[in-house]
């Protein structure tokens, strides 16, 4: 009887703490590639990484931040590679949406500012729901910020659509 109870309380326990330690990975990912753009003096990259050498798979798979001086993205040289981030996105994905145009991988240059001059949300959603359990935005100066739900329980990027998993 007992574990009808607490068996549900501690699987949303679970997932709020999973999805805390996913945002602030993320979060940390992808202020070292500024950081490292503006200390090293060089464009550092941020791809999906399923293997963690190259750039593959999706955003929840894992997390490439390398020097990309061939720009374009990719990497080239495995020395390259400033940190290897493996997800924890077990049963969800973490969606990339950017604007004015679709990106598969971030850069930033030495100045800390976004290559592309766009702005972004990240955001992920749990098995079998409908809305995002957290969102993170980025702009064009690379700065990065949480988004929550509004009382619809909706959460809305920066343009003010509403993310739908």
């Amino acid at each position: 009887m007992i574990a009808a109870v607490a068996l549900p309380s501690w699987h949303l326990f679970y997932n709020r703490e999973n999805d805390t330690a996913l945002q602030l990975q993320l979060l940390r990912t992808l202020q070292f590639a500024r950081w490292e753009s503006q200390a090293r003096h060089v464009q550092v990259g941020v791809c999906q990484s399923k293997d963690h050498q190259t750039c593959s798979g999706n955003w929840a798979d894992g997390l490439l931040v390398f020097i990309d001086d061939s720009d374009d993205g990719l990497v080239h040289d495995a020395s390259k590679i400033l940190s290897v981030v493996q997800e924890n996105a077990e049963n969800g994905t973490l969606y990339l949406r950017s604007y004015p145009s679709y990106l598969s991988y971030l850069q930033f240059l030495p100045e800390g500012l976004m290559r592309s001059r766009n702005n972004g949300t990240f955001w992920y959603c749990h098995e079998n729901t409908d809305q995002p359990a957290w969102a993170v935005t980025f702009n064009q100066a690379g700065e990065t910020r949480v988004l929550y739900a509004d009382k619809y329980g909706v959460i809305k990027d920066s343009e003010g659509k509403p993310l739908t998993c």
